[in-house]
C-alpha cells in the first residue's frame, strides 16, 4: 500500500496543524491527531508497515494517543479541509476585576451545550508584557462573518483596548496571531 499526497495539501497542513494540534478546525473536526489517517512505521522487527483504520488498525489507533513505544514513525497522512476566507484574530482589553468577571460569563455561556457553534473556536488569554496586564481573546470564526452572534458578549465588551480581527485567508490569520506574541518570548 502506499500513499501519495499532492504538495497543496501538505502546504495546507502546515498552515492548519499551527498551535501544536488544535486547530480553527478543532470544534467541528477534532484536533490534528484526529486527522491522521495512516502512519508509515519502523516496527522493533525492522519492518516498514502502513498503518490505517483498514490496515494494522490496533497500531493505527494506538498511534493516535498512545505512547511512542511501537516503532518509529517516518511519516504520516493527514486529512485536510478546504478553507475559504475567515473570521480571526484578537481583541484585548484592560485587564479589571470586572473584565475578568464579564470575560468568565461570556465564555461560559460561550460554552453552554445549546450555545455550541462548531465554526466558532477561541482563547482567552492573560497576559503580562512590558509591566501591562491585559485580556485578550483570541477569535476565529470559519465562515467570513465580521461579528458572529457567537462572539457578540466578547466583541460588546467595555474596556477593550485593542481589536484585531479581521476577515481573511488562513494564512494571513494565522500571520496576524503569531504577531500578536511578543518579540521577547522565545518561539
Amino acid at each position: 500500500m502506499s500513499f501519495h499526497l499532492k504538495p497543496a495539501v501538505l502546504k495546507a497542513n502546515k498552515v492548519l496543524l499551527h498551535v501544536g494540534g488544535q486547530t480553527f478546525l478543532a470544534r467541528r473536526d477534532g484536533w490534528a491527531c484526529d486527522t491522521v489517517v495512516g502512519y508509515e512505521i519502523v516496527v522493533a522487527s525492522g519492518k516498514i508497515v502502513i498503518a490505517t483504520a483498514n490496515s494494522h488498525s490496533d497500531l493505527w489507533l494506538a498511534l493516535k494517543g498512545g505512547s511512542n513505544n511501537f516503532g518509529i514513525v517516518t511519516h504520516f497522512y493527514l486529512s485536510t479541509y478546504p478553507q475559504k476566507d475567515m473570521l480571526g484574530g484578537v481583541v484585548t482589553f484592560n485587564y479589571t476585576k470586572s473584565t475578568l468577571d464579564a470575560h468568565a460569563a461570556a465564555f461560559s455561556n460561550f460554552m453552554a451545550a445549546e450555545n455550541f457553534d462548531e465554526k466558532a473556536m477561541m482563547g482567552i488569554l492573560i497576559t503580562y508584557v512590558n509591566g501591562v496586564s491585559a485580556v485578550t481573546d483570541s477569535l476565529f470564526y470559519l465562515d467570513p462573518i465580521a461579528s458572529p452572534a457567537v462572539y457578540e458578549p466578547f466583541i460588546s465588551m467595555p474596556g477593550q483596548v485593542a481589536n484585531k480581527l479581521a476577515v481573511t485567508d488562513v494564512g494571513t490569520v494565522v500571520n496576524n496571531f503569531g504577531s500578536f506574541t511578543p518579540p521577547s518570548l522565545n518561539r
